[in-house]
């Protein structure tokens, strides 16, 4: 974005001088000299207070011209730095110096400098304006200026232009240009040869020529080289970034891009730190990481809003409104959204226009007539900037979106095909491997509902080839955490992509029994291919909460092996990096075998990995488990005796269910008669149990009764003994139904609620179930340690009522542990129980020692202030809301045995995802390293709280009785007492059982 004028910068000031002046540029090189050397090697920081001194000097001494040119880079170094309004000042007062002095070359080289001052900023019609002028300038002015001059200029203007098309997204035209100034180089230029090969490779990424672009990022990376340009480089790094990450290789970008945010922080240039933010805000999206890419669009935002720089203001927008879109916030996402759309709009930055289209139409319902067409509207319209722009990558994800919605509400079967194909046709052309799997097991879907079977094989084999070759580089991606061998049997990989699609093949019957007969668990595929979705987003988050413990770490041998995997590996790395600088035939020759070694090497390292996570010694697999998060696969794990785990997974038009049992046998079941399509019975069982009053009992159990046979359960659990422990791994609305309410018939036709059989315990998912597994548990400082927050005063919140019995549940709860209940740095009661405190005693890792932690206040499901996320209301002052949100929590530090939440909705959140499960309150604690967490499932009545509290503490703590029994216990009492589910089945377990 800089080298296109430098090296015309340097030769200006030996044009247009005095003979005394030539005298000067002879003589020993000056302060400005040096510091125009500083501007070259993209040391701006260092450089602009030098030029904007020596300029001042320059005009003192009489030498206007050379005055005005350190002023022009004195603006532009500025620009660079971010500060807008004092690099506009700077170069209006050069341009106005060169218009008095009646330069045709400095007026020329003012225009092209604004031209890049306002491209910098995303103000692309200011900027092409700008070019304009500098041509007409330079077109006027050709007779005074020399031949090599002019022919210098004008392919500086015609890359600026170039540049601005790029910024707008009009690749092809951009490119055009490009192409027609490279040739013209003819190589003697290195500053400008760097700049606009550096930029034809994002041109030729964009439109899928790869080979090409990495030809092009060789050429630029040499040039950089050349020059010295550190800024260049590290530009280079972040292109590379993109151009990989868009082939699916995320952690080799993450990599890149940390480099270069290093190296723009070491140079000073923080609007560029920013754009290095926005990308891997985009990557981390793509992973599914959505409270790190929310984390990295906010920084960024704000950097840009604070620079003034309404082209990165506008893309950070867009990236939070596509976070948002992703996590179901849909109000959030539109008002980012709509901000995008108007400033892309008023910047004529057409590209990113079309991007935001495509995302309005993913965030609108395709399930109502209205919505939907709404939808259409904006894909149809991001068709067509994306198809103005040559924007291949946007074309295929504008007719992709208008598939699925001819899918959903046509049901023509052709329509969406068309759509399909043509969106297949445009991600072939833009190189993503990841889009083209995806269409292709679309349109496999559609084949195998119309018996089009060997077209449905050959797409399925051609959607595999394409997630190998994106695991065969060794990334961490959605869909390459699949691992799938490459000698896959092409009907298990058939059946794998039938489950992403919901079981609608009308002959699955007759696949799954030729599956059955090849000796393949049709059953444990499915399963797992379930849980690489479901457990990925939370995994990583849980592992870095874990990670200080003392006891994570590997015997001596193994850790030596680990440390020589990964030493190899960056070997390899940086010898892949170095082959960019040799000559281009040698450079593609090496490349391509460093490359090749390079994933042998990270083909081993995954191997001894998984070695790892099946080890004998349980320490070793507990240290994989956290090192290397990666979601569990069902032969990993060993229940006990006295365990099972059931598994849910909510479809649109039925439910699939998985039931392991103790002995390691796995069973399979679906059903129809409840669905995501379907939820009448749940809402309607739902609608009993939530009756304060005793109700109608026989109503009550008939419902109970015909849910349960529904998720066919008595089928499933037939053979499971009473008193079992079963993990359960709800989805979708099933995390509202506390199934100990659901009622079975036994042989002698008497009726049973699962609970009083059953102890149920509950999970987010089945790699969530395996951290219990391992050897962590709490490091308290004292056995029965308790920290307590109760009855907080929130002055935002003052309509809430404050019920005594908040304090009154955890001074029952201090008094069955034996602790002083008075006020103290443990026990926080009403002003004192502050979101601030609790994060003090995280900050100083105190919030570690606590074996109990017990909040009493009130809980939200759904908290606008809070961004719409599940929320606990604490005291607020001293910096903060009292809001403690979901994200919050789970970046806590805990070692808590168990978290007791006496608060509304804090098993449940109105932000449940098909591919993460529900963000509750409960599940942010197990984030954050907490055992256990006992929760509600709905508005908790502040009495019944109590003495739940009271009978469950007494029970687990004096009697000494396992978690699950504890509440069992307790809620037996409650039943007892208070005949409607309402009141006993509130609370729920989550975590250890």
């Amino acid at each position: 974005m800089r080298g296109s004028l430098l090296l015309f910068f340097a030769s200006l000031l030996v044009v247009n001088h005095s003979p005394a002046q030539q005298q000067d540029l002879g003589a020993p090189k000056k302060d400005w000299e040096k510091a125009i050397e500083l501007y070259q090697a993209g040391k701006f920081r260092e450089a602009e207070p030098v030029l904007e001194r020596e300029a001042e000097a320059l005009l003192k001494k009489g030498q206007p011209i050379t005055a005005a040119t350190v002023l022009n880079y004195s603006g532009l170094a500025k620009t660079f730095l971010g500060d807008y309004e004092s690099a506009y000042a700077e170069l209006q007062r050069a341009q106005n110096a060169f218009r008095t002095q009646r330069s045709p070359a400095g007026l020329t080289l003012s225009f092209a400098s604004f031209g890049l001052f306002y491209r910098e900023q995303g103000l692309c019609l200011d900027a092409f304006r700008s070019y304009v002028q500098a041509r007409n300038t330079l077109l006027e002015g050709k007779d005074s200026i020399g031949a090599d001059k002019f022919n210098q200029l004008l392919l500086t203007i015609i890359g600026g232009q170039a540049a601005v098309y790029l910024e707008q997204g009009s690749y092809l035209q951009a490119r055009y240009e490009l192409e027609k100034t490279r040739a013209a180089l003819d190589g003697r230029f290195p500053f400008e040869e760097a700049e606009i090969r550096k930029n034809l490779a994002v041109s030729e990424a964009s439109v899928g020529e790869h080979e090409q672009a990495a030809e092009d990022l060789i050429g630029a990376k040499q040039r950089y080289l050349e020059t010295g340009n550190l800024a260049g480089l590290a530009q280079l790094e972040e292109v590379e970034a993109a151009m990989i990450a868009r082939q699916g290789m995320h952690t080799r970008a993450i990599e890149l891009l940390r480099e270069s945010y290093k190296s723009f922080g070491e140079l000073g240039l923080e609007v560029f730190q920013g754009r290095v933010s926005l990308q891997a805000a985009r990557i981390m999206l793509e992973l599914k990481a959505y409270g790190k890419a929310a984390d990295a669009a906010w920084a960024s935002r704000e950097v840009f809003e604070r620079k003034k720089n309404p082209a990165g203001f506008a893309r950070a927008s867009l990236l939070l409104g596509q976070v948002y879109t992703a996590r179901g916030k849909r109000a959030q996402a539109q008002d980012f959204l709509h901000t995008a759309s108007e400033r892309f709009s008023s910047l004529n930055i057409i590209g990113d226009l079309a991007e935001t289209d495509n995302t309005l139409g993913a965030l609108y319902p395709w399930d109502q007539p209205e919505s939907a067409q709404r939808a259409a509207n904006s894909f149809s319209e991001a068709l067509k900037l994306a198809r103005a722009t040559g924007d291949n990558q946007r074309t295929a994800e504008s007719l992709h979106g208008l598939g699925l919605i001819a899918l959903v509400t046509h049901k023509d079967n052709q329509l969406v095909l068309s759509y399909l194909e043509d969106a297949h046709s445009s991600a072939e052309r833009s190189g993503s491997p990841a889009l083209l799997a995806q269409i292709e097991v679309e349109v496999a879907s559609i084949n195998i509902k119309e018996h089009n079977d060997q077209k449905a094989a050959d797409l399925l084999q051609m959607a595999m080839e394409h997630l190998v070759n994106i695991a065969a580089a060794g990334e961490s991606s959605p869909i390459s955490v699949l691992s799938i061998d490459k000698e896959s049997d092409l009907l298990e990989n058939m059946i794998l992509m039938m489950i992403v699609f919901q079981f609608e093949s009308t002959n699955s019957n007759a696949l799954l029994a030729k599956f059955s007969s090849l000796g393949h668990n049709f059953a444990e595929i499915a399963l797992n291919f379930t849980e690489q979705f479901r457990a990925w987003p939370s995994l990583e988050t849980y592992s870095l909460s874990q990670q200080h413990r003392p006891e994570i770490n590997l015997p001596p041998r193994l850790k030596k092996s680990e440390e020589e995997h990964v030493r190899q590996i960056n070997i390899l790395a940086r010898r892949l990096s170095l082959t960019l600088t040799a000559q281009p035939d040698e450079s593609r020759a090496k490349f391509s075998e460093t490359l090749g070694e390079l994933v042998r090497a990270r083909e081993e390292f995954e191997r001894f990995k998984q070695s790892l996570r099946t080890y004998q010694e349980q320490s070793v697999r507990t240290y994989a488990f956290l090192k290397y998060p990666t979601p569990v696969r069902m032969n990993e794990i060993q229940l006990k005796k006295n365990e099972a785990m059931l598994v849910f997974k909510i479809l649109a038009g039925e439910t699939a269910i998985w039931l392991l049992k103790p002995d390691g046998n796995l069973e399979f079941r679906v059903t129809k008669r409840i669905s995501r399509d379907n939820q009448a019975p749940v809402q309607e069982l739902m609608a009993e149990i939530m009756k304060r009053d005793s109700g109608d009992e026989k109503m009550l159990k008939e419902r109970a009764e015909t849910v349960c046979n529904l998720l066919k359960l008595p089928d499933l659990m037939r053979d499971l003994p009473r008193g079992t422990v079963v993990h359960v791994v709800p989805d979708d609305f099933l995390y509202r139904l506390p199934l100990e309410t659901l009622v079975y018939r036994h042989r002698d036709n008497s009726l049973s609620f699962l609970g009083s059989d059953y102890d149920f315990v509950y999970h987010s998912s089945v790699s969530m179930f395996a951290r219990t597994l391992l050897s962590l548990k709490s490091d308290s400082t004292k056995p029965n340690s308790l920290l307590a927050f109760a009855k907080p005063h929130n002055s935002k919140y003052g309509q809430l009522s404050e019920y005594p019995a908040m304090a009154d549940i955890a001074r029952g709860i201090a008094h069955q542990l034996d602790v002083p209940d008075k006020e103290s740095y443990f026990f926080r009661t009403e002003y004192n129980a502050s979101e601030s405190y609790l994060k003090q005693l995280d900050r100083n890792g105190e919030l570690k020692r606590f074996r109990y932690i017990v909040f009493a206040a009130h809980g939200f499901d759904r908290l606008p202030e809070a961004q719409d996320e599940s929320s606990l209301l604490l005291t607020n002052g001293a910096g903060e809301d009292g809001y403690l949100s979901f994200e919050e929590i789970a970046n806590l530090n805990t070692s808590a045995d168990l978290v007791f939440l006496s608060s509304c909705h804090s098993a449940v959140s109105e932000a449940i995802f098909s591919f993460e499960g529900v963000l509750s309150l409960a599940k942010a604690f197990e984030l954050a390293g907490a055992g256990s967490v006992v929760a509600s499932l709905w508005e908790v009545d502040p009495e019944v709280s109590k003495q739940f509290a009271n009978s469950f503490f007494y029970h687990l703590v004096r009697e000494k009785k396992p978690k699950h029994l504890a509440l069992k216990m307790a809620r037996q009492e409650l039943m007892n007492k208070y005949p409607s589910p309402y009141y006993w089945a509130n609370f729920v377990l989550a975590g250890e059982p």
